[in-house]
């Protein structure tokens, strides 16, 4: 798997002597969140797999395209 950060994580934080970490969600899912919209136009009936609907299609597609970002961040400028 590809180096997959938390896209926003928060800092420790203590209440009530109780301290708490929410570390947000993955960079991997919030890219496949962005490029949700872009796939969902982009998508055709011909690309789904067998038995695959087309929400599944949609879904499979947007992790491939954030895969693909996470692979794109290791390249230097």
């Amino acid at each position: 798997m590809t180096d997959n950060p938390k896209a926003f994580p928060l800092p420790h934080f203590e209440q009530n002597g109780k301290v708490f970490y929410q570390d947000g969600m993955t960079l991997r899912d919030w890219f496949a969140g962005q490029a949700l919209t872009s796939t969902m136009r982009l998508v055709t009936g011909h690309e789904s797999e067998p038995g695959e609907g087309m929400a599944q299609t949609f879904a499979r597609r947007a992790y491939e395209v954030a895969d693909a970002m996470l692979e794109a961040r290791k390249a230097k400028p």
